[in-house]
C-alpha cells in the first residue's frame, strides 16, 4: 500500500541520495483516504520509468523475482510495523534487508547479518552503501529457520499439544 507511514518517499530520496533505481511494488489504496493524495504529491512526480519504476500490482512470482534480484529491500516505515511479512519475503529471496527500526523489525532483521536498521534517510543510505557485506545465504537460511513451513507446523503443533493438555 502506498500511504505515508510506509516510506516510499523515503525510499525514493534514499535511492537518489547514493545514485541507484528503485522498484515500487504497491497500490493506490482507494479505501484509505491518505493514500491517493500522497502517491499523487509524493510519488507519481519522482516515477520516470528508469530511476524509479512502480508497478501497482504485480504476481506474487514476479514480486518473489524482483526481490531475489534486488542489492536490497529497502523499507523506511515510520510506524510499529505488527510482523512485516515482505521483510521474511525478502530475506527468504536472499535479500538483505534496510529498514527502519519500528515495531517488529528489530525482532525480524538481525544487524549485520540478514540486514541493517537505522532511523534516519543518511543513515539507511550509509547502510546501502555496506549491504555487500551481508552474506545472502545468510538471509535465506534465516528466513528458513524462523517462517519456514517445517518451524511453523513444528510450532504450531507444539501449542497445540500445549493448549489440549
Amino acid at each position: 500500500r502506498l500511504v505515508p507511514h510506509k516510506g516510499a518517499d523515503r525510499a525514493i530520496g534514499i535511492a537518489r541520495s547514493v545514485g541507484l533505481p528503485l522498484v515500487i511494488v504497491g497500490d493506490v489504496t482507494p479505501y484509505l483516504a491518505e493514500s491517493e493524495p500522497f502517491y499523487e504529491e509524493k510519488i507519481k512526480p519522482h516515477v520516470d520509468g528508469v530511476r524509479v519504476r512502480h508497478f501497482p500490482s504485480l504476481p506474487n512470482d514476479e514480486v518473489l523475482a524482483l526481490l531475489s534480484r534486488a542489492r536490497a529491500f529497502l523499507f523506511p516505515i515510520s510506524w510499529d510495523e505488527p510482523f512485516g511479512l515482505v521483510v521474511a519475503e525478502a530475506m527468504a529471496a536472499g535479500t538483505p534487508v534496510i529498514a527502519t527500526a519500528h515495531g517488529s523489525l528489530p525482532e525480524l532483521v538481525e544487524q549485520g547479518v540478514t540486514g541493517f536498521l537505522g532511523q534516519t534517510n543518511e543513515e539507511l543510505s550509509g547502510f546501502v552503501a555496506r549491504v555487500s557485506e551481508i552474506d545472502r545465504a545468510a538471509c535465506r537460511r534465516r528466513a528458513e529457520e524462523c517462517y519456514g513451513f517445517e518451524r511453523m507446523v513444528s510450532d504450531y503443533e507444539a501449542f497445540y499439544r500445549k493448549m489440549l493438555a
